[in-house]
């Protein structure tokens, strides 16, 4: 969640984002789930759900939407770093 005092509106708009379409899922015997139809509709997954790895958590993307993505993060990867870099240096 966003790090911060608890009576930051932002801090509490943030966490409110973020685990506010939160689901808690359960696993059959095998370890699979049914994902929501609302995070399918929501991340617009047609066949193919890539799960992407981010630290402490997943983000789900339809297949087509997550190449599009990498090739924009492979084109500007280096300008985000730097943008990245300047902001955490204040």
């Amino acid at each position: 969640m966003a790090e911060g005092p608890f009576v930051s509106r932002a801090v509490r708009d943030t966490t409110r984002f973020l685990l506010g379409s939160a689901f808690e899922i359960e696993l059959d015997d095998q370890g699979r789930f049914v994902l929501p139809e609302a995070l399918r509709t929501y991340a617009e997954i047609e066949k193919e759900a890539v799960f992407a790895g981010l630290g402490r958590w997943v983000e789900i993307w339809d297949g087509g939407r997550w190449v599009e993505r990498q090739k924009y993060l492979d084109k500007r990867g280096s300008a985000l770093a730097e943008r990245l870099a300047k902001a955490n240096a204040r």
